[in-house]
Parts: structure tokens; C-alpha cells; sequence
């Protein structure tokens, strides 16, 4: 694989599990609050946010260790960059 490829992959990668793990987060608060009975507090933006901005600092960290750490064997980049 060619390294504009696998620049390519990588970046994919990290965009798509930045989004994923902010979209996590903000629903993990939802359900913190929730269960927690305060629902006031679902509304409150900047616990949206902070639990957004957590969730994808996560997301950015852990999606391309997982993808490359453990899914080694797994074809990613035939899978994200297949022409269809």
C-alpha cells in the first residue's frame, strides 16, 4: 500500500472515529442524565458540549488504535476506499 493511501485511511479513520465517539459521548450524558433524574440538565449545552468534546478526544485517540492495533488483518482500506 502506497503512503498517499495509507495517509488516506489513516485520516478517514480518525475523521469517522471523532464523530462517532462525540455522537457516544453526548448519548452516554443523555443517559447519565437521565437515570440520574435531572433533566434539566439535558438541555444545558455546555454538558452536551464538554461530553461531546470528551467523547471525540476519546473517538480520535482509541478508533485508530483499534483500527490498527487490533483489526491489523482486516482490509481498511479496501473497505474505505473501494470504488463502487
Amino acid at each position: 500500500m502506497s503512503a498517499a493511501r495509507t495517509t488516506k485511511v489513516a485520516v478517514g479513520i480518525i475523521a469517522a472515529s471523532t464523530a462517532v465517539g462525540a455522537v457516544a459521548g453526548i448519548a452516554t450524558a443523555a443517559v447519565v442524565v437521565a437515570a440520574t433524574g435531572s433533566p434539566q440538565w439535558i438541555a444545558d449545552r455546555e454538558v452536551l458540549a464538554a461530553a461531546g468534546t470528551m467523547g471525540a478526544a476519546c473517538g480520535a485517540v482509541l478508533g485508530p488504535l483499534a483500527a490498527f492495533g487490533f483489526l491489523r488483518r482486516v482490509p481498511s482500506g479496501n473497505c474505505s476506499l473501494r470504488q463502487r
